[in-house]
């Protein structure tokens, strides 16, 4: 169909333009020009819109051979759309851990979509990947953008592999044997360039061990201040190195008999070797500053030997020194650094327990790493001292919009009944509750689903108060309900 010859024909009118033989082809009985004229750019519209063959196409590839697998029904083929195309996202890591565990398959119209996501997560590319099965691995072998997600670079291939390829091939030995991918790394470490030495230094945290300690231990003498820290950093997060034991010899050697600590004025050169830059010379804070980073490499658990004290005591001792909020914050990226989550449970409690709003940054760095029981036991304890109210800015706040954990049964129970205790009593708009919008949006994707009914009954809709909230109640009950319904599907047989 003669696209232009039509759309000057609309532009100039029958008057001056004849009518195309693709319109008059057009016309049905009865239809004038201007009718026949209109019928064909209908036509030509929707026709654009419709596959045509791809003239002198490449043949298509052979089918998929692979295992079909248990693929999901079709109700949970619904919901997999719902999380994927944005209503119920929060709901994907669920799904996807719900499906991995049944042993079921996605359905094949939900594979492109995942590999999109795939392509577009590198962090949970692994995890996508393994719910496409064959058909995924088919599918990405078609299709440019995809076929990275299941390359696999050849070990022979390393020394003349570009950067990216070789940071996939360590990745993917050092889980297995982290050994051979620290001798595949040391093959070329002389000939690599700074760059993809820091960045080829920093995947040997997968699989660290001792048997990785002498090479590190060398690289503290490289002279590439990069690789230097690149190299302390990793033997700080391993507990039982040399270099924590140096650290904290000298950092417990700084207590005095009454056991108050005492700033060095200077760092010894052995420790400027171990990555502890010393702050600038007469700077404000200087000894602060010292005092933070040699906390901050060293492993909590090391505190407990020392003080023959359990965390929280161990805290409080060191909330009590002169130097308080170095200590302090330096222990609290140490407890992140070595995931430690006895020493996290223990901070979070502490910074709950203290009057006005927590030091967020020491908040936001450790609630990754709270167990669900210290989560159960920060929440509980402010929802009984303010009479089943979260605090806005609090540490259970902070920590019920972060923790990564699904909510603890009893403590999501508590949760919703204080607000909902809260919503019958209350008469009009409380601007000190805004945060609880986002609260219910996150208990909506972390409370215990098989608690529905009981979640759903006793909603004050009679309240002055409830126009408000009926929208975030609704959103609440929406994603629970969502989740309930989506693991029936996953798991019926």
């Amino acid at each position: 169909m003669n696209r232009t010859a039509l759309i000057e024909t609309a532009i100039l009118g029958l008057e001056r333009h004849p009518l195309p033989p693709e319109a008059a082809e057009a016309a049905l009985p009865g239809d004038d020009d201007a009718a026949a004229l209109l019928r064909a750019i209908a036509r030509m519209h929707y026709s654009e819109k419709v596959a045509h063959p791809i003239q002198n196409a490449p043949p298509l590839p052979p089918p998929d051979t692979g295992p079909a697998g248990n693929p999901i029904g079709p109700r949970s083929a619904r919901h997999l759309a719902s999380i994927l195309y944005g209503r119920h996202i929060p709901a994907w890591d669920e799904f996807a851990d719900t499906l991995l565990c049944a042993g079921r398959a996605v359905s094949p119209e939900a594979v492109p979509a995942l590999l999109q996501r795939a392509a577009e997560s590198p962090a949970s590319a692994e995890k996508i990947l393994s719910l496409c099965g064959s058909r995924g691995a088919w599918l990405a072998a078609q299709v440019p953008r995809w076929q990275k997600l299941y390359a696999r670079p050849e070990l022979e291939s390393w020394p003349m592999a570009t950067l990216d390829d070789r940071i996939l091939i360590l990745r993917q030995l050092r889980t297995p044997q982290p050994e051979a991918g620290l001798q595949l790394l040391l093959s070329t470490w002389t000939e690599d360039g700074p760059h993809e030495r820091q960045m080829l230094l920093s995947e040997l945290r997968s699989g660290l061990s001792r048997a990785d300690e002498p090479f590190l231990e060398a690289c503290l003498d490289d002279k590439r201040q990069e690789i230097r820290r690149a190299a302390a950093a990793l033997l700080s997060s391993m507990p039982d190195s040399a270099l924590s034991a140096r650290l904290f010899e000298y950092v417990s050697g700084l207590w005095d008999k009454k056991r108050n600590i005492h700033p060095p004025e200077s760092l010894p050169s052995a420790l400027l070797r171990d990555g502890i830059e010393a702050p600038a010379s007469g700077k404000a804070g200087a000894k602060a500053e010292l005092l933070r980073r040699l906390f901050s490499r060293i492993t909590p658990q090391k505190w407990e030997t020392f003080f023959s004290e359990a965390p929280a005591a161990i805290i409080r001792r060191f909330e009590k020194s002169d130097w308080a909020t170095p200590i302090v914050s330096g222990l609290a990226e140490a407890i992140a650094l070595h995931q430690n989550a006895g020493w996290a449970d223990a901070m979070l409690l502490r910074l709950s327990e203290k009057q006005g709003e927590p030091d967020f940054d020491i908040a936001k760095g450790l609630v990754q790493h709270v167990s669900p029981d210290g989560l159960e036991q920060v929440v509980t304890a402010q929802l009984i001292t303010n009479r089943g109210i979260i605090l806005n800015n609090s540490a259970a706040a902070i920590m019920l919009n972060s923790a990564p954990h699904p909510w603890p049964e009893r403590m999501a129970l508590q949760f919703i009944d204080g607000f909902r205790k809260w919503l019958w009593q209350t008469t009009s708009q409380d601007w000190s509750m805004t945060h609880y919008k986002q609260l219910l949006r996150t208990a909506a994707y972390r409370c215990p689903v098989h608690r529905y009914d009981q979640l759903e009954q006793d909603w004050p809709v009679q309240s002055k108060a409830w126009y408000f909230w009926e929208k975030d109640v609704q959103y609440f009950l929406r994603g629970v309900g969502f989740r309930k319904e989506m693991l029936e599907a996953l798991l019926a047989v």
